[in-house]
């Protein structure tokens, strides 16, 4: 965002940008800067406020992201630990379930191993991708929909 974007807001909206970006309510956020909270409702339909307020949250998210990814490799180091030394076998067994998880090769959802691989037949592959096709089609109200009766 600009800075004449930020020029544009008043001193109060710009107080309550890092306010709402925490978590806080608009009314706890109105009293703490001193203003109606219908007026923290006003602002929120402003689209200049708005994009401020989307822009705080998303360098929020950005940074948080930055913290995890710097905290995942402690965490897979952690996982590797345990599932080599933890006295519970059930305890290194989920370990060794989370690392597979997150490398994608055990899919938790079904339990089967495999880095996610399609299938290996041609035809497979091709009635899949018309599959997804007429999906997008009829998502996008596109596709006749006679066309689809069996």
């Amino acid at each position: 965002m600009s800075k004449s974007t930020n020029q544009e807001l008043t001193e109060k909206q710009v107080m309550a940008i890092p306010l709402l970006v925490a978590g806080k309510t608009a009314r706890c956020v109105a009293k703490e800067i001193g203003v109606a909270p219908q007026t923290i409702s006003e602002w929120r339909k402003e689209p200049k406020f708005e994009a401020k307020l989307n822009e705080s949250k998303w360098n929020c998210l950005r940074e948080s992201l930055d913290q995890l990814r710097s905290a995942a490799s402690r965490a897979v180091s952690n996982l590797a630990e345990i599932s080599e030394h933890a006295e519970n076998e059930e305890t290194r067994r989920k370990a060794c379930m989370n690392i597979l998880e997150m490398v994608g090769i055990a899919d938790p959802t079904n339990g089967i191993l495999g880095w996610r691989i399609g299938p290996e037949d041609p035809q497979t592959i091709v009635r899949k991708m018309v599959a997804d096709e007429i999906l997008a089609a009829q998502m996008d109200n596109k596709f006749p929909k006679h066309l689809l009766k069996k």
